[in-house]
């Protein structure tokens, strides 16, 4: 049975959390302000369901609501949502809880996203105060604290809905806006452009709604940015009812609490089958290939635009929008003679919130194998095969475990591959980072690529891979990579949103295997 594990259900969990919903951060002003006495409150009390391909994931639920905190009135939004999710065999549950506190003009106070998987809770918490937002990230008991200028006419994370509300947009009118992106923590630059009233399929019906087209403009790793396109139906008051994705066909729809409250079903919605790359040729033993040339499609874009371009894997545009890109097998006994590669950053070795590599457990996991070389190389390969047989237990159910707690409990998926890797090999000294992508999937019958993580590492003068849910001192041709990250504070989450961008955008075929 093969031993690595694609992340299609965490990456979806992240997206809806961070991209799709795109409705708020969780603000604390402490003490949390009360209801101010004798004085009439506006609240609302708003219910959604999330839905892909027609198949309900979960639902959420917006509280918003006036406060009052040393006579000053704030607006404070609350927000939760749930997702049920399966993968093969295994079912994730997740829940975002998102909160913020602004003032009456909607300018942003405090916030704080919430994220529960089953591991340590991952909350981030952000304050504004003389022109910064201070962002503090708290996982498994450690902190790791950053700070980002912050003008006081850019909106929380429900300013699309409240720009929206208090001054609707007409037909053809075009708007633009600065935002905080829940869980990613950072400004998004909003465009929205108005069409026409058109006919809409609601929970409860149809009815005519203004269709607005919405690009959300992001950075992500190694200072790119990215645009995430979206749709949203709003009705003459400016009230979003409902909110399409296309790539992943994921809908969200306004309804009752009781209809978003209802069960699933018997089997949730399974990731896996409906997001991986079918192929039509099988590759024998795939990771001890040196070469595989691949040509690939991405519908509506340029692969060049999305895959990365490094020491094992050069891109090549064609006609019609393909392009070919050729993987190669890679060490630091058979470097390739590609362009210099960017130097490891102070973040590739340091310990972060996520890579705990100062924790005293690690740190003797790290040390615990007696090791009579002194090449980093051969030190983190032996370090990759430790960690494919220390994770016996290949439990799905999780979200994104940290490095302490893959170490203490032993089980996870290719993503807790990765970052016990990645901190036992920082304990080391050895700068590494994680790489995503797509890996080679040997099926019986039904080859395909499947959404992976793995590593890289810093040895002499270039990045080399290692793969510890292979565990076997280097990869082949068989891994796309699309990105990589070293997982630093909550823009960790951002390394992601390149893979949601081509999930069910891509045509692959494999030219040729060496």
């Amino acid at each position: 049975m093969s031993r690595f594990h694609p992340f299609p259900t965490k990456l979806c969990s992240l997206l809806i959390a961070s991209t799709i919903l795109l409705t708020g951060c969780q603000p604390q002003v402490k003490p949390d302000p009360q209801p101010q006495p004798g004085k009439p409150q506006t609240s609302s009390d708003i219910w959604t369901i999330a839905l892909i391909d027609g198949n309900k994931i979960g639902y959420s639920h917006l509280e918003q609501a006036e406060v009052t905190d040393n006579g000053q009135t704030y607006q404070k939004h609350h927000y939760v949502n749930e997702l049920i999710l399966q993968r093969s065999a295994s079912t994730t549950r997740q829940r975002t809880e998102l909160t913020s506190i602004e003032t009456e003009g909607g300018k942003l106070v405090s916030c704080q996203t919430q994220m529960s998987d089953g591991t340590a809770d991952k909350i981030t918490a952000g304050r504004v105060h003389n022109g910064k937002l201070t962002i503090t990230t708290t996982i498994a008991g450690r902190q790791q604290q950053a700070s980002i200028p912050w003008k006081m006419e850019w909106r929380g994370f429900f300013g699309v809905e409240e720009s929206l509300r208090s001054q609707p947009l007409k037909p053809g009118e075009n708007r633009n806006l600065i935002v905080l992106a829940p869980v990613l923590m950072q400004p998004a630059n909003i465009e929205l452009v108005a069409g026409d009233y058109e006919p809409t399929t609601l929970a409860a019906g149809t009815q005519p709604l203004l269709k607005i087209d919405r690009a959300d403009q992001l950075q992500i790793a190694n200072g790119q940015t990215l645009t995430i396109n979206s749709t949203i139906w709003a009705d003459q008051n400016g009230e979003i009812l409902k909110t399409l994705l296309p790539g992943l066909g994921l809908e969200e729809y306004r309804t009752s609490r009781e209809h978003a409250l209802a069960k699933i079903g018997s089997r949730p919605f399974d990731i896996n089958a409906s997001f991986s790359i079918r192929l039509k040729r099988t590759i024998p033993d795939p990771h001890a290939t040196r070469r595989v040339r691949y040509r690939i499609h991405v519908k509506d874009g340029q692969p060049s635009d999305f895959f990365a371009e490094g020491a094992s894997q050069q891109i090549k545009s064609l006609e019609d929008g393909w392009a070919e890109i050729d993987v190669q097998a890679i060490s630091p006994q058979q470097p390739t003679a590609a362009a210099k590669q960017r130097q490891p950053t102070a973040e590739d070795t340091a310990a972060n919130s996520l890579i705990q590599s100062d924790d005293d457990f690690v740190v003797a996991m790290a040390h615990s194998r007696e090791s009579d070389t002194e090449d980093p190389w051969q030190l983190a390969c032996q370090l990759e095969k430790f960690v494919y047989q220390l994770i016996e237990k290949k439990d799905f159910s999780q979200v994104f475990a940290s490095a302490k707690e893959v170490a203490q409990s032993r089980q996870g998926d290719c993503t807790e591959h990765a970052v016990l890797l990645a901190a036992l090999c920082r304990a080391r000294k050895i700068p590494t980072r994680v790489a995503i992508g797509l890996v080679y999937v040997p099926r019986p019958g039904a080859p395909e690529l499947a959404y992976h993580m793995w590593n890289e590492v810093w040895i002499k003068d270039g990045w080399y891979p290692l793969d510890a849910t292979l565990g076997r001192g280097g990869i082949g041709g068989c891994h796309l990579k699309l990105t990589d990250t070293n997982l630093a504070g909550s823009s960790a989450f951002s390394a992601f949103l390149p893979v949601t961008q081509v999930v069910r955008r891509l045509q692959i075929e494999i030219v040729s295997v060496e």
